[in-house]
Protein backbone atom coordinates (compact mmCIF):
# COMPACT_ATOMS: atom_id res chain seq x y z
CA UNK A 1 0.00 0.00 0.00
CA UNK A 2 2.50 1.93 1.06
CA UNK A 3 5.24 1.65 -1.73
CA UNK A 4 2.08 2.02 -4.47
CA UNK A 5 1.32 5.08 -3.20
CA UNK A 6 4.95 6.63 -3.23
CA UNK A 7 5.07 5.21 -6.96
CA UNK A 8 1.75 7.06 -7.98
CA UNK A 9 2.19 10.62 -6.03
CA UNK A 10 6.07 10.64 -5.42
CA UNK A 11 5.60 10.84 -1.80
CA UNK A 12 3.07 10.15 1.02
CA UNK A 13 2.31 12.52 3.48
CA UNK A 14 -0.54 12.07 5.72
CA UNK A 15 -2.13 8.98 6.51
CA UNK A 16 -5.41 8.39 8.69
CA UNK A 17 -5.19 5.13 10.46
CA UNK A 18 -8.44 3.24 11.18
CA UNK A 19 -8.76 -0.33 12.28
CA UNK A 20 -11.47 -2.36 13.41
CA UNK A 21 -12.60 -5.68 14.21
CA UNK A 22 -16.40 -6.46 16.20
CA UNK A 23 -15.90 -8.68 19.15
CA UNK A 24 -17.93 -9.83 22.07
CA UNK A 25 -16.53 -7.22 24.83
CA UNK A 26 -15.16 -9.25 27.46
CA UNK A 27 -15.51 -8.23 31.05
CA UNK A 28 -12.03 -9.35 33.24
CA UNK A 29 -13.70 -12.49 34.67
CA UNK A 30 -14.33 -13.74 31.68
CA UNK A 31 -11.53 -12.90 29.55
CA UNK A 32 -10.59 -15.60 26.57
CA UNK A 33 -6.87 -14.31 25.95
CA UNK A 34 -7.19 -16.30 22.43
CA UNK A 35 -10.12 -13.77 21.75
CA UNK A 36 -7.90 -11.04 23.46
CA UNK A 37 -4.88 -11.80 21.58
CA UNK A 38 -6.88 -11.78 18.08
CA UNK A 39 -8.44 -8.21 18.99
CA UNK A 40 -5.01 -7.25 19.59
CA UNK A 41 -3.26 -8.49 16.51
CA UNK A 42 -5.84 -6.58 14.47
CA UNK A 43 -6.32 -3.48 16.36
CA UNK A 44 -2.75 -2.94 18.11
CA UNK A 45 -0.17 -4.87 15.70
CA UNK A 46 -2.18 -3.77 12.34
CA UNK A 47 -2.08 0.20 13.97
CA UNK A 48 1.50 -0.36 14.59
CA UNK A 49 2.53 -2.25 11.80
CA UNK A 50 0.58 0.94 9.28
CA UNK A 51 2.20 3.59 11.58
CA UNK A 52 5.78 2.01 11.01
CA UNK A 53 5.61 1.13 7.07
CA UNK A 54 3.91 5.12 6.58
CA UNK A 55 6.80 6.41 8.38
CA UNK A 56 10.20 4.99 7.09
CA UNK A 57 8.59 6.42 4.03
CA UNK A 58 7.92 9.39 5.28
CA UNK A 59 11.78 9.43 7.19
CA UNK A 60 13.09 9.17 3.92
CA UNK A 61 11.80 11.26 1.55
CA UNK A 62 12.29 14.18 4.23
CA UNK A 63 8.58 15.31 3.87
CA UNK A 64 7.12 16.45 6.86
CA UNK A 65 4.03 14.66 7.08
CA UNK A 66 0.92 13.37 9.84
CA UNK A 67 -0.47 10.52 10.95
CA UNK A 68 -4.02 10.69 12.56
CA UNK A 69 -5.14 7.07 14.54
CA UNK A 70 -9.00 6.29 15.40
CA UNK A 71 -8.77 5.51 18.92
CA UNK A 72 -11.41 6.38 21.04
CA UNK A 73 -13.10 7.85 24.60
CA UNK A 74 -11.94 4.88 26.33
CA UNK A 75 -8.80 5.56 25.80
CA UNK A 76 -8.98 8.35 28.38
CA UNK A 77 -11.48 6.64 30.74
CA UNK A 78 -12.10 3.07 31.30
CA UNK A 79 -15.60 0.73 30.74
CA UNK A 80 -16.66 -1.74 33.23
CA UNK A 81 -17.58 -4.39 30.44
CA UNK A 82 -15.10 -4.00 28.11
CA UNK A 83 -11.92 -4.74 29.18
CA UNK A 84 -10.58 -6.20 25.98
CA UNK A 85 -11.37 -3.47 24.21
CA UNK A 86 -10.66 -0.89 26.72
CA UNK A 87 -6.85 -2.40 26.77
CA UNK A 88 -6.86 -2.07 23.05
CA UNK A 89 -7.86 1.58 23.03
CA UNK A 90 -5.16 2.21 25.86
CA UNK A 91 -2.40 0.53 23.79
CA UNK A 92 -3.32 2.60 20.77
CA UNK A 93 -3.35 5.45 22.63
CA UNK A 94 -0.03 4.89 24.25
CA UNK A 95 1.26 4.36 20.28
CA UNK A 96 0.38 7.50 19.40
CA UNK A 97 1.76 9.40 22.29
CA UNK A 98 5.07 8.09 21.84
CA UNK A 99 5.50 8.25 18.43
CA UNK A 100 4.94 11.67 18.55
CA UNK A 101 7.18 12.50 20.55
CA UNK A 102 9.53 10.36 18.66
CA UNK A 103 8.76 11.17 15.71
CA UNK A 104 8.49 15.23 15.62
CA UNK A 105 12.20 15.87 15.48
CA UNK A 106 11.51 14.45 12.37
CA UNK A 107 8.31 16.99 11.39
CA UNK A 108 6.40 13.84 11.64
CA UNK A 109 3.10 15.11 13.89
CA UNK A 110 1.20 11.80 15.30
CA UNK A 111 -2.25 12.21 16.73
CA UNK A 112 -5.31 10.87 17.45
CA UNK A 113 -9.07 11.01 17.00
CA UNK A 114 -11.07 9.87 20.32
CA UNK A 115 -14.77 9.47 19.29
CA UNK A 116 -17.54 8.03 21.30
CA UNK A 117 -20.15 5.49 20.30
CA UNK A 118 -20.46 5.31 16.52
CA UNK A 119 -23.14 3.28 14.45
CA UNK A 120 -21.55 2.01 11.85
CA UNK A 121 -22.78 -1.14 9.67
CA UNK A 122 -21.07 -3.38 12.09
CA UNK A 123 -21.78 -2.31 15.09
CA UNK A 124 -25.51 -2.44 14.06
CA UNK A 125 -25.38 -6.13 13.08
Amino acid sequence: MVERTVRSYDHLDIIFNNVGIFNNHQGILDLDLTTCDHLFAVKVWGMATCVKHVVQSIVVTGVKGSIVCMASMVATSRAENYNDYVMSKHAMLGLVRSASRYLGKHGIKVNCVSPSALTTPTSIN
